[in-house]
């Protein structure tokens, strides 16, 4: 081999050997720098696309947040609308059944002065009051009386008795809703 002055330069065998590992070896050590710098650059690439997507990720969680946030607001309004209109449901059921009993009154009493009743006759309309005034006897004791008499002068008093006391329910059920 020719050196740098133009001499040839003799190696032996096994210099020549370790010399080709050398080149070899740095070969390998250069290959090896460049799938580095690649897979530096591969990983940069990947790691702005996933700083992208967390971005992303975060900006629909917000916009996820703002939809839950609107959804139970409006959750609330349908869970207080709809208590308004069990309020108003049970005020309107509270009212027939007043204006029901109230009806009752008057039947039984227009019956008890009109019609000759046997002294231990019951009206129908009397069993028929009884059933609608369970739950109300405390608010309407004239009412709940007049269900339970039998004797027809009895019925008569207490159905002179049940009519303000019925009118009076009603009075405060409207003015109340």
């Amino acid at each position: 081999m020719p050196g740098r002055c133009g001499k040839v330069i003799r190696m032996s065998g096994f210099d020549l050997v370790v010399s080709l590992v050398n080149v070899g070896l740095t070969v390998v050590l250069v290959v090896a720098a460049l799938v580095t710098v690649k897979f530096a650059r591969d990983a940069g690439r990947d790691s702005a696309k996933a700083a992208s997507a967390a971005e992303d990720t975060v900006s629909a969680v917000r916009d996820l947040l703002v939809v839950a946030q609107g959804t139970a607001e409006a959750g609330q309004q349908t869970v207080e609308g709809l208590a308004a209109i069990r309020t108003a449901d049970a005020h309107d059921r509270r009212l027939r059944r007043l204006y029901h009993i109230a009806s009752l009154v008057g039947q039984i009493n227009w019956k008890a002065r009109h019609t000759v009743l046997d002294p231990n006759f019951r009206l129908s309309e009397q069993s028929e009051l009884a059933g609608l005034l369970g739950g109300l006897e405390d608010e309407l004791p004239e009412c709940k009386a007049l269900a339970s008499e039998g004797q027809a002068n009895q019925v008569l008093g207490a159905g002179l008795r049940a009519l303000p006391e019925i009118t009076a329910a009603l009075k405060r059920s409207h003015a109340s809703g």
